[in-house]
């Protein structure tokens, strides 16, 4: 048997001029994820083991892309950790399970938030089920 390859990560950071608050409202109140990201639905349960979906392109056959975790974790205006996560995608193979991890902190008073988030996959993407 081969060595069992690390999962792969992919990080992102960027700075957003507003208060750490209002960003990590932004991940957790439905209607300004829909401003945000722009999903057609969303339903986020703001507790740890809640629900955290979003969905877009909706049509008689349903939704074109779906994303959907529990969250493990939340520190108000500070962390979220969103895991499992699972992306469908209508045109392409599942993607995930996967770990979301947000990290927030202020800087320069408060008007500017450093928010990093990190997306590590686990198993395999594919049409079947991983783990």
């Amino acid at each position: 048997m081969g060595a069992r390859k690390p999962p792969r990560q992919v990080s992102a950071s960027t700075q957003i001029r507003a208060r750490a608050g209002r960003v990590f409202s932004a991940f957790l109140e439905p209607e300004l994820l829909q401003q945000w990201w722009g999903p057609r639905r969303a339903l986020v349960e703001p507790r740890k083991g809640g629900v955290w979906a979003l969905a877009w392109g909706d049509s008689a056959q349903g939704y074109q892309y779906v994303v959907s975790g529990v969250i493990r974790s939340l520190l108000p205006e500070r962390r979220l950790l969103i895991d499992p996560l699972v992306y469908f995608n209508a045109e392409r193979a599942v993607l995930g399970p996967m770990r979301l991890s947000i990290a927030l902190r202020e800087k320069g008073g408060a008007r500017e938030s450093p928010c990093a988030s990190r997306a590590m996959a686990r198993g395999r993407t594919g049409s079947g089920i991983t783990g």
